[in-house]
């Protein structure tokens, strides 16, 4: 009985995983991609989104001439990952991916990505209808890359150092496989020389990973 029943545990798993990637698959990114509304990407039209994929889709790294005339490429396209990452224009990028829940649905994560003059993105979230998902992400802040003991052992005003780093400059990027949110601190690159100096041995320069648990955004041990 006790192996009749582990047999059948490990298929109900397969079934449940099967679901859930099943699911997705039924959406893939490039559909999604494709038939996204135009304001959520107003550079391209349906017509031009079709033939960045059928470029990459022919492992092509061919651009578009958008409708703003600047140039527009496909810099990852993951139909396995569902992940895609389009270059709108010289600074811009947007970034798409499909994101399991635990309800064996769904939903549509969109990264929007400045380079310039230092890279800032924003994250939002949206379910198969392109309605707003209430997915909060919360982004983290320049002070959270701060080496705390270092800043204890050095002869430095913390306030003075809170105040420098009030403008946070955080730039997020999709895992290239699960449900991820990789963040970087940019924050250094919009000080002056000076303070750079003083500052970058007090910062650490890792990632911070977010991963999704039970439809919250937490961060990863590392």
């Amino acid at each position: 009985m006790k192996k009749l029943a582990q047999i059948i545990n490990k298929h109900l798993v397969i079934v449940i995983i099967s679901i859930i990637s099943g699911t997705i698959s039924a959406q893939n990114i490039g559909t999604v991609f494709l038939n996204m509304p135009e304001n959520f990407m107003p550079t391209l039209t349906k017509q031009q989104r079709f033939e960045l994929l059928e470029y990459s889709k022919v492992n092509r790294n061919d651009s578009v001439k958008n409708r703003f005339g600047n140039f527009s490429s496909v810099q990852i396209y993951d139909s396995i990952n569902h992940h895609l990452i389009v270059k709108t224009t010289p600074i811009s990028y947007v970034e798409l991916k499909l994101l399991a829940i635990k309800d064996t649905d769904y939903v549509i994560g969109i990264i929007r990505t400045i380079k310039s003059p230092v890279s800032l993105s924003d994250i939002e979230f949206y379910d198969k209808n392109w309605q707003t998902v209430p997915l909060h992400f919360q982004m983290p802040k320049a002070t959270d890359w701060l080496k705390h003991d270092s800043l204890n052992r050095e002869n430095i005003d913390k306030k003075w150092v809170s105040q420098l780093l009030e403008s946070s400059f955080i730039s997020l990027n999709f895992s290239k496989t699960g449900s991820a949110i990789e963040a970087r601190n940019n924050s250094l690159d919009f000080l002056s020389i000076e303070d750079k100096k003083i500052i970058s041995p007090l910062i650490d320069d890792k990632k911070l990973i977010f991963e999704l648990q039970n439809n919250e955004w937490k961060i990863s041990e590392q």
